[in-house]
């Protein structure tokens, strides 16, 4: 049983801080004070113009020359603190970015350190959302951190290399104000609200199983790497009702052991309720490959928030349509997630696509397989957002202009050759070319290359799920060994 009990005071979102406001900001030559993102630091001699500021993809409404690192800052004003019951901070950016309010660091992404020089290159890659029709990043605030009066909030980007093509950097400041009336200015038309604030839930049974996860000293999941945790799974036998108190009963837990795990997504990471990935270990501390759910046995698993499927229906019946039709998809069981004491809601139990025995049954690839037919497969490559740790492979330009970015799932990219990575872009690059010059050769052409029953397929069930990502991200492509 779930019970729920709601605040009665109304409340709605504004921002103070908006797109097309003049900020302070300065490409720097030379390393900047330590206290340039504070109240009292003097930036007179620091440009003016509206953000966003940066170059490249026709995002920006100010344009700077080409640059490794830009710096902004901004004060405003808040009325009264006691109206205000949450501050969020929207940024769109490429490629990394630190954020600070009154002096103190509110948000970072794919940057190490502090005092970072100015000349610092980012970590990886991070393509701005905002032009593509995507959100863009979101970071919470504490409130506390804000002051009656003014304030500053101060940004620095940095790009991934010196002749990078693009940069952008747009940061908005929104405030949940208590009562009806507006008191800064309206949220952007791409601002999307924020869950409620969660509401009291005791949580105590479920005709699904209940995953049940905690973390060491009740740690907050990140973005990444993957944290250390204990994850229970109660199921009781013959479908009856599994209760949270059986997570006390051997004979009712259908998984009971360590696991690592991350928080996992591009977009939904948005959502208060998050998405995960986890992999399941064994006491000793190695890697174990196990059935959870009656899922077939494996380590890597993911944990899905049905970020954009408000049914909680699409996602699941896209997958068994798949399966049904004999081509692979994830396996899916729904279940109800405990995170450190706290119920999260609705999930579904996914198994992560990888090259296994009981998902992708290709032959697997090693690094002395170099020469033909064993270059030929097997390998697994995903169209998809290329940030975080995660290694960009390739690029391809497309008709509308955004372009897909290529990783490579299998071998991963620590472990493919160079023979190899050049061998599968060229497959790529092949159907490519024969498909836009609607070359139909057998032998020659884009049916030389793909196997198209199973492109067919997988349209007409990402067309018939309105899957808002297919074919540019979050798209997975497998070839087998020729033979």
């Amino acid at each position: 049983s779930i019970t729920k009990s709601f605040e009665a005071q109304s409340s709605h979102w504004e921002s103070v801080v908006i797109p097309g406001d003049q900020w302070e900001y300065t490409v720097p030559t030379s390393q900047l004070p330590n206290n340039w993102y504070t109240v009292g630091y003097n930036a007179a001699a620091w440009s003016t113009g509206p953000s966003g500021i940066g170059y490249g993809d026709d995002d920006d409404a100010k344009d700077i020359s080409q640059a490794t690192s830009l710096y902004m800052r901004k004060t405003f004003q808040i009325n009264d603190l006691s109206q205000l019951n949450r501050v969020i901070l929207d940024i769109d950016y490429d490629d990394a970015y630190i954020a600070y309010v009154n002096g103190i660091e509110v948000g970072r992404n794919l940057l190490s350190g502090v005092n970072i020089p100015y000349n610092t290159l980012a970590e990886g890659l991070h393509e701005a959302l905002l032009y593509q029709g995507y959100a863009p990043d979101r970071v919470f605030i504490d409130k506390s951190l804000f002051q009656n009066g003014t304030n500053i909030i101060a940004v620095q980007v940095h790009n991934h290399t010196a002749d990078s093509s693009d940069m952008s950097a747009l940061p908005v400041i929104s405030l949940e104000v208590f009562g009806d009336n507006l008191i800064y200015n309206e949220t952007p038309a791409w601002f999307q609200e924020p869950d409620p604030v969660p509401v009291e839930v005791n949580f105590t049974s479920s005709n699904l199983p209940i995953v049940i996860l905690t973390t060491s000293g009740n740690q907050e999941i990140p973005n990444e790497p993957k944290i250390g945790a204990q994850m229970k799974i109660i199921k009781r036998p013959d479908n009856a009702r599994n209760l949270v108190s059986d997570a006390s009963v051997p004979g009712y837990l259908n998984f009971d052991g360590p696991i690592e795990i991350e928080v996992r997504g591009s977009s939904s990471t948005i959502f208060s309720k998050k998405q995960f990935a986890l992999t399941t270990y064994d006491s000793a501390g190695e890697k174990d490959n196990v059935k959870l759910l009656d899922l077939p046995k494996e380590n890597d698993w993911i944990l899905s928030g049905l970020a954009f499927d408000t049914t909680f229906v699409r996602d699941y019946m896209s997958y068994k349509l798949s399966n049904t039709i004999g081509q692979y998809a994830s396996r899916a069981e729904y279940c109800e997630l405990v995170l450190n004491g706290q119920y999260q809601g609705i999930y579904m139990l996914l198994e992560k696509i990888k090259a296994d025995d009981n998902r992708i049954d290709i032959k697997k690839l090693k690094p002395d397989d170099t020469s033909l037919p064993e270059i030929t497969g097997g390998y697994v490559t995903k169209a998809d957002k290329i940030e975080g740790e995660e290694i960009f492979a390739w690029s391809m330009a497309t008709p509308n202009g955004w372009g897909v970015n290529f990783a490579h799932e299998s071998p991963k990219v620590t472990e493919i050759t160079s023979g190899q990575s050049s061998y599968i872009q060229n497959i790529f690059e092949t159907l490519a070319a024969t498909a836009s010059q609607s070359n139909a050769s057998i032998t020659s052409g884009y049916p030389s290359v793909i196997d198209i029953p199973s492109f067919v397929d997988f349209m007409i069930l990402n067309e018939f799920a309105s899957n808002p990502d297919a074919y540019q991200f979050s798209t997975y492509f497998h070839k087998n060994r020729r033979g």
